[in-house]
């Protein structure tokens, strides 16, 4: 049995392994690859109760839905090297300048947007309900241009530490 707490006004409707949850601020659907047998709500929980043990990334899964009707979650990215840089032509819509002879534009999916806050000129902030479709889209843009090893150039995880490799030794 598992156990999940619920936000009030919620209206779940649960059908193999599809879920469908409505609330005041909106409405999420998520797909699931174990179906569900049989759910019950009291007292603002919801109680699945399944024939075989879930798979811990559906019940990942399955709370990061519940949790992203209630609220938002962030992932800073952090651009490093001379000349890269965003260009937000609106909140969904970038152009990548990363040193290559093109820029490169990039459409965000439905539900995700960017923000650059002032107080860092290199750290963007992703902004969306959906905490898988966040991270798969940060992980797209990190993939465009991976921190190089050398000298770290690139688009990374805001505190994430890059491990250097030395250059070569000169014979002097």
């Amino acid at each position: 049995m598992y156990l999940f707490k619920l936000q009030k006004n919620f209206d779940i409707k649960i059908e193999k392994n599809w879920m469908l949850l409505k609330t005041n601020s909106g409405t999420k659907m998520g797909k699931f690859k174990d179906p569900f047998t049989l759910f019950t709500i009291k007292n603002d929980k919801l109680y699945i109760l399944n024939k075989k043990k879930l798979n811990l990334n559906v019940i990942y899964n399955l709370k990061n839905l519940l949790n992203g009707l209630n609220k938002q979650f962030s992932v800073k990215l952090s651009i490093i090297g001379l000349g890269y840089k965003i260009n937000l032509i609106d909140s969904k819509t970038l152009i990548l300048h990363l040193g290559f002879s093109h820029t490169i534009k990039y459409e965000l999916p439905h539900g995700i947007i960017m923000i650059h806050p002032k107080e860092r000129v290199s750290t963007y902030l992703l902004i969306g309900d959906e905490y898988s479709k966040l991270k798969q889209v940060a992980l797209n843009l990190i993939n465009l241009k991976k921190p190089e090893p050398y000298k770290g150039k690139g688009i990374r995880y805001f505190n994430e530490i890059i491990k250097l490799k030395e250059g070569k030794k000169s014979n002097n």
